[in-house]
């Protein structure tokens, strides 16, 4: 994996997850670090599936490359990609909005279903709502699979 630098500077950390952190770059850029125990493979295989995913139609982060971010105590891989910003379906307190996007979100997944792929982690944290655009854009696909694909960072285990 060729990594590009990318110096860490005061990013403000938007979000944390069982696998990685992610912090706000600029306006428009994210990047997901991976904790220490996660495999690095594992941007790869998300980078490669969410590339399929946008390349399908399906709503999904536009990937930007994995880069090394330089922080004051090393050396990380980081994956860069698209912010989104939107509210988490699973934080909207509204009781018919949620329910909309819900509906989104699924629509979403059931797309992303018929071109092959198997999801895992399928909770309500996994989708972004754009009020503006009234879609559900789906994020952290770590977990998933697709039919046919293969890489370093794959599940090695088929979701059933």
């Amino acid at each position: 994996m060729e990594l590009t630098q990318l110096t860490y500077q005061g990013f403000p950390c938007i979000g944390y997850g069982s696998e990685s952190t992610l912090y706000r770059v600029d306006e428009h850029l994210v990047a997901k670090v991976p904790l220490p125990h996660c495999p690095i493979e594992n941007l790869d295989h998300e980078f490669s599936l969410g590339n399929l995913l946008c390349e399908a139609g399906i709503s999904a982060p536009r990937m930007e490359g994995i880069f090394e971010m330089i922080f004051s105590s090393g050396r990380k891989p980081a994956l860069v990609m698209q912010y989104v910003p939107g509210s988490k379906v699973s934080d909207l307190t509204n009781p018919n909005l949620k329910a909309h996007a819900i509906a989104l979100l699924k629509a979403e997944r059931s797309k992303a279903i018929d071109y092959g792929f198997f999801m895992k982690d399928v909770g309500f944290d996994n989708g972004i709502y754009l009020p503006r655009e009234d879609k559900v854009v789906l994020v952290d696909f770590i977990s998933w699979q697709k039919e046919g694909h293969d890489c370093p960072g794959c599940p090695r285990e088929r979701i059933k």
